[in-house]
């Protein structure tokens, strides 16, 4: 519904659109987001405050897509929830990051795990640890 009133506003995919309403006190916020994005539109979810990041964020803006979305750009470094192989055993990425965390506070408890082969493999996965700064 917010959409079609959107478009009776004249407004059209690959607008830019500056949210400014606030995400957490209004729930008004997200529902006028998901109808700009719903029509196409780019949003800038602003919200009370954070001039100073919304101004570096406007200078940093990049072009549209050539998928033809509209929205911010996503650099997906794969899922969390993922399960893989290695030497005929299921690992799961979660398991890890419950035997990082007993290592705290020595560890954030963020981490990245590269696979060399595609599973299933014999070769043993590289973790990589962000270290604290205690």
């Amino acid at each position: 519904m917010g959409d079609r009133g959107l478009w009776t506003l004249d407004c059209r995919p690959n607008d830019l659109v500056i949210n400014c309403f606030n995400y957490r006190l209004y729930s008004g916020g997200i529902m006028d987001h998901m109808s700009f994005e719903n029509l196409g539109a780019t949003i800038l979810p602003c919200g009370v405050g954070s001039s100073a990041a919304f101004l570096e964020l406007l200078a940093h803006l990049p072009e549209p897509c050539a998928c033809g979305r509209h929205s911010f750009r996503f650099n997906v470094l794969g899922r969390s929830d993922d399960m893989f192989i290695v030497k005929s055993v299921n690992v799961f990425p979660l398991s890890a990051q419950e035997a990082l965390l007993s290592l705290r506070p020595q560890v954030t408890g963020e981490f990245f795990i590269e696979l060399e082969q595609t599973p299933p493999s014999d070769v043993p996965p590289k973790i990589m640890v962000e270290v604290s700064k205690c």
